[in-house]
């Protein structure tokens, strides 16, 4: 966290993550006049939020001073039966930064659409048997890790270690994910998508066989990036969009700019694959009367 006024907003965007909170489970309230989330920004009674944000479709009241702040991230977190003991709390550092930055530059990371950093990995038969993997820094600064220590990381599939080396130039390894893969039924030439979730990891497989199921380029670079399974070319490029934070007035120069995005990460085959969504017969015909009358 930059900021104490994005304290809401980032319990809002974890909990979001943990699937803890939704839209059946707002509004949350600070009191009987306020809300704190709401699927509208306006109070009960009635009064609009102030510079309110809006997270996964939920709007969010992040104005107040610290104090204010703080009561309503532990209202937040009782809401969703959360134990607030549990729950670390880091202003980040410059270093945290920067290495935030390096992470966005890596070949296979990306963030989902409420700001969780995913990691995929190819599932090669090396994994299957059980050898570490090298992690990138800000992986391991997201889940609290420091130089020179072995972090045990909670999972949904058991606990995972992680080792950051004072030697080897700071290598940094994330143990067998043998127990992973046999829950979640992944098998060699699979992806899995390693999620920093603080203060646990979580996983999500993508089998090989969904995506040579997928006709469309741009949905299965979509699924590559981390996504759920998109409905036509156009949710896919907003997923591509939101993966690589790039927007764009027109999908041409929105292509434009998510080719370069994915080319920085060393992911040139991805790139290749990015083409504009192919327009409706009723969009070639209303550009057609368009050019005409023009």
């Amino acid at each position: 966290m930059d900021r104490w006024n994005q304290l809401v907003s980032n319990t809002v965007i974890w909990l979001c993550a943990q699937g803890l909170l939704t839209q059946d489970t707002v509004p949350v309230a600070s009191s009987k006049r306020r809300y704190i989330v709401n699927m509208q920004p306006r109070h009960p009674t009635g009064n609009d939020f102030w510079n309110p944000e809006q997270i996964e479709g939920l709007w969010v009241k992040k104005h107040g001073n610290t104090m204010a702040l703080a009561s309503n991230v532990a209202k937040l977190m009782a809401h969703c039966d959360q134990d607030l003991d549990k729950v670390q709390l880091r202003l980040r550092s410059d270093a945290r930064e920067s290495g935030e930055k390096q992470f966005a530059t890596t070949t296979g990371c990306y963030q989902n659409r409420v700001g969780v950093w995913g990691w995929r990995l190819l599932i090669d038969t090396d994994m299957e048997q059980g050898r570490e993997l090298d992690m990138p820094q800000a992986f391991a600064e997201l889940l609290g890790c420091r130089a020179g220590e072995v972090t045990t990381v909670p999972s949904a599939y058991g606990p995972v270690t992680i080792r950051w080396s004072d030697e080897d130039g700071g290598r940094i390894s994330m143990g067998s994910l043998q127990s992973v893969l046999t829950g979640c039924g992944a098998r060699t030439g699979d992806y899995l998508f390693v999620r920093a979730t603080t203060p646990q990891i979580t996983f999500e497989h993508l089998a090989q066989d969904t995506l040579h199921q997928v006709q469309s380029d741009l949905i299965g670079v979509s699924l590559l990036l981390g996504y759920p399974l998109a409905r036509d070319d156009q949710e896919a490029l907003s997923h591509i969009a939101v993966a690589l934070n790039v927007a764009a007035a027109s999908d041409d120069v929105l292509c434009d700019a998510a080719r370069q995005a994915l080319c920085a990460r060393n992911e040139t085959e991805l790139a290749s694959r990015i083409m504009p969504p192919a327009l409706s017969i009723d969009e070639q015909l209303a550009r057609l009367q368009s050019v005409l009358e023009g």
